[in-house]
């Protein structure tokens, strides 16, 4: 559903994007996904193919009190670092140089969240996060003659602290109405219902340690002859300011069969510090929008009628900009939710078609397909049984 989740309040699936849906949980619900992509990531002249398959996430959420309180955990990526720039540039003692810098790693986030309703419509919720992870960089710069050395800089940054975001949904009551020829004034409730979500996450540092060492060098062929060190630091302390983050989404729904949602979602990259340095980002927007069909939830002649049908679409405008231009991302999304039989887990199936990035400027554009299965079990977990 173009990746939409900040109104979603389901009763069988797990929604990790707003902690307040976990007090809608009925059921304990415990997901697991893998996803593969493949990109072909092209300049003015050239192109390349690669594809990889990599962790999605995996989550656990169950009812601590029904339709109070409920709770989950869980492992997710929370950033990913991979990337290879090659600018050329000329000195005028020095003659052509060529500057290359490569980014590598990523960020872990394990979670505890909570939700919990506050009053008849209104829930709230928080996530406890444990980030952790390393992120390596490494920048060159290489002179065509053979009187300059080389420099190199090469820095690995170790991510390890607590981090908080939080939730927001409320939901109006399905709009009642009379039955026909009833003379008692009593309302039937319809199964027409509308969401809205918020979600965010303040400002903070997190700490990190880093090690970092600048060589200069000779290249022969294939080899690399390190001449001189110019700096080594190991243990270095310090912080990485993360942006303030905004997010609001809105779902209408009818039943089990129509679901409509959308959202947008910001963050403050211009406050962004890495080591008390700043970075020329630009502030991020993020819009999606997507809904799901099922048939029939309930139907026992054909199987095809109870799948879960989404479609989706979502542009992102990033936070990065090289050589002046912003790089940009957009696309579209289809997947099938495909129940097993005689119980509420399912299959998940889904696809993305999307670009990000442009050919302007001698930059690189990357067109992708990333396909993703996943499993969602549903079961009586934590369900203490009554006996009378």
């Amino acid at each position: 559903m173009g990746g939409t989740g900040i109104a979603l309040r389901p009763n069988f699936n797990l929604n990790i994007s707003n902690p307040a849906s976990y007090s809608a949980l009925l059921l304990t619900e415990f997901d697991i996904a893998l996803s593969t992509s493949f990109t072909r990531m092209s300049t003015s002249s050239l192109s390349q193919k690669k594809s990889e398959t990599t962790f999605s996430y995996f989550a656990l959420g169950f009812p601590v009190v029904s339709k109070k309180w409920g709770a989950a955990l869980g492992l997710v990526p929370f950033s990913n670092v991979g990337y290879k720039i090659v600018s050329p540039g000329t000195d005028a003692n020095a003659g052509d140089i060529l500057y290359t810098y490569e980014g590598t790693g990523g960020i872990n986030r394990l979670f505890i969240g909570n939700g919990f309703t506050i009053k008849k419509n209104l829930s709230a919720g928080f996530h406890a996060s444990y980030l952790f992870g390393s992120l390596d960089r490494i920048s060159r710069a290489e002179f065509s003659g053979s009187s300059f050395f080389n420099s190199r800089f090469t820095s690995n940054t170790l991510i390890h602290d607590f981090y908080f975001d939080y939730g927001l949904q409320y939901v109006f009551d399905s709009i009642a109405h009379h039955p026909k020829n009833d003379t008692t004034n009593s309302k039937v409730k319809s199964d027409w219902s509308l969401s809205f979500g918020l979600t965010g996450s303040v400002p903070g540092n997190i700490s990190a340690s880093q090690d970092s060492l600048t060589e200069l060098y000779q290249s022969t062929g294939n080899f690399i002859i390190v001449r001189d060190t110019i700096l080594d630091k190991t243990g270095d302390k310090g912080n990485i300011k993360l942006p303030l983050t905004l997010g609001f989404g809105v779902s209408l729904k009818k039943g089990s069969r129509w679901l409509i949602a959308a959202e947008a979602s910001m963050q403050n990259w211009k406050d962004y510090s890495y080591f008390g340095q700043k970075d020329s980002l630009r502030n991020s927007l993020r819009v999606s929008s997507g809904f799901q069909y099922t048939p029939n939830d309930r139907g026992i002649q054909s199987y095809w009628q109870t799948v879960q049908y989404r479609l989706g679409a979502f542009y992102n405008q990033s936070y990065l900009q090289l050589r002046g231009t912003k790089l940009n991302e957009y696309g579209i999304t289809a997947g099938l939710g495909l129940p097993i039989r005689k119980g509420l887990s399912a299959i998940q199936l889904a696809a993305m078609l999307g670009t990000r990035g442009t050919t302007d400027n001698n930059l690189i554009k990357e067109d992708f397909v990333r396909i993703s299965i996943g499993f969602t079990f549903t079961d009586h977990w934590f369900i203490k049984p009554k006996y009378e």
